[in-house]
């Protein structure tokens, strides 16, 4: 639970690395009338430029982190 965030941030990297959104884990079906675009089942590629990370932990310690690809 600890590292948690930490392979989150390592996942999103990759996420702008290789252009490529991992599906949401566990989600099957949305719900009626939400108009969110999900992923589902598999990975979709297209350029990834902000990934919001949220991460709670024990005690009710919550975070959130915003990265955004910026070109140097």
């Amino acid at each position: 639970l600890a590292a948690a965030a930490g392979h989150q941030l390592i996942a999103s990297s990759l996420g702008f690395k290789h252009g490529l959104v991992p599906p949401t884990c566990n989600h099957v079906q949305p719900a009626v009338g939400c108009d969110l675009d999900i992923v589902h089942t598999r990975p979709v590629r297209m350029a990834v430029k902000r990934i919001l990370i949220n991460s709670h932990g024990m005690g009710s310690v919550n975070s959130t982190l915003l990265i955004e690809k910026i070109k140097i």
